[in-house]
Parts: structure tokens; sequence; C-alpha cells
């Protein structure tokens, strides 16, 4: 029995399958990654390609859901065949594959615009979970990277925090020397001929670039940020006088 027209719009409107473009320079990794998909029954792959330019041929011809970027293809690399695609496709959504899960290469892919980020050394099941949440517009990051990731975000933290503290003048250390040493306002100004005020305007300036709100504090963010160094007899500050 022949379909009718209407059984073609059933089928098809039943088929509200999530579409994907694979991309990537080996079409044993294309096969790869539709069989799995195949498999699963959750995406419809609408077509694959091994170049950056023929992506965007086939994107503008076929609007997938999502789009699997391979690391590497025949023309430029995943992440900026990803910037390409968002140039003239700002809303597409990308899960983008890394053979490389250092610092450098999670940023870059980050800084790229693909929603998704799975390792090529990750199971498939992290591919499955990246491209379900893109397909929603949500984003992704390999739980194998995340840790990279939290690692990083970390010490940018604490550089930020340490650059605080070098922004400080040179007049402005001298006097922190001296506030460890344990001079009073007036022994500094007398040191430095410099009026009190100055001391205390130095003073106040040094607590507001460090964020700290007494000389105490003052002296142990510079010795935690190494600018200076504690005395091996201790030291007693200005405040403790």
């Amino acid at each position: 029995m022949t379909p009718s027209p209407a059984d073609h719009d059933s089928t098809a409107d039943s088929d509200r399958r999530p579409t994907l473009l694979l991309i990537d320079q080996y079409r044993i990794m294309r096969e790869g990654i539709e069989e799995l998909l195949t498999r699963s029954g959750e995406f419809k792959v609408i077509g694959d390609c091994g170049t950056a330019t023929e992506a965007v041929h086939v994107f503008r011809e076929r609007r997938a859901d999502a789009i699997v970027m391979g690391s590497r293809l025949l023309d430029l690399d995943g992440i900026q065949a990803t910037r390409l695609l968002l140039r003239e496709f700002p809303t597409a959504r990308i899960v983008l594959l890394s053979a490389r899960e250092d610092e450098e290469a999670l940023f870059r892919a980050i800084r790229s615009g693909a929603l998704g980020f799975v390792l090529e050394r990750s199971s498939s099941s992290h591919l499955m979970d990246a491209l379900r949440a893109v397909a929603g517009n949500r984003c992704y990051i390999d739980p194998n990277a995340s840790e990279v990731l939290v690692k990083s975000i970390r010490r940018q933290a604490l550089e930020e925090k340490g650059s605080a503290a070098t922004v400080l003048s040179c007049r402005e250390l001298e006097i922190l020397g001296l506030l460890v040493q344990g001079k009073t306002g007036k022994e500094i100004a007398a040191l430095l001929s410099i009026g009190v005020e100055t001391v205390r305007s130095h003073r106040k300036k040094m607590m507001k670039k460090l964020d700290v709100s007494n000389v105490a504090s003052l002296i142990n963010a510079a010795f935690r940020a190494g600018l200076i160094q504690r005395p091996a007899d201790g030291f007693r500050t200005a405040a403790q006088r």
C-alpha cells in the first residue's frame, strides 16, 4: 500500500528529534559519531563535512539544532572553525571536541563561543550529555576538564589579589617597610621629611588598594603578597604601640 501524503506529513511531524551536523577532518570519526547517535535514537544527523568552508555552506542550507565540531578540520582547527561559523550564524549551538585538556585549550574553547566542550578521550556518554545540553541551549563542560577549570579560576583569583599589591608606589612601599619596623606616623614623617598627614594619606591609600581596614591587616597582606619580608625577630606595628 502506497503511503498517502497525510502519512508522510504525520511521519515528518512525529520525528522531532534534534538535528545535528557533524564536522571533522576524518570520515571515520564522523561515521563513528553518526553510528553512536543512530543507536541512541535521540538525534538525527542531517549532514557531515570535513572543512570549515563546507560547514558554512551546509549549515546555511540545513540549520541543524546543534553542531559537533572536531578538533581539526582539513582547512582550520576546531576553534577557528567555531569562530568562523559563529561570525555568520551567531545563534549556532556547537559542541567542540578537543584532543587537548590543558588550561589554554579549555579557555580558548570557551572564548570561541562553543556551548559545549568534550574531550576526545572521554566516554560517549559525555558527548551525549553535551548534545542534550547544547540542543536545549545550555552549556556543558566535560567533567574530566572541570578540575582544570576550577584550578585555573582559583589561581587567577590569587594572582588578581596579588596584582593589587603591585600597584603600590615606591613611597608607599617605603612607608610600609617602616610600619613593619613598628614606626609611628610621627617617626615615619620625621625619617622621610614629610608631614604626618601625608603619612596617614599614604597609609589609607595602601589599605584601600589591598582591601584591608587596619595597619595590622595591611602588613599581613603585604607579607602574603611577598612585598615585604617578616623580620627574623618579629615585628610590632604602629597600631600596637
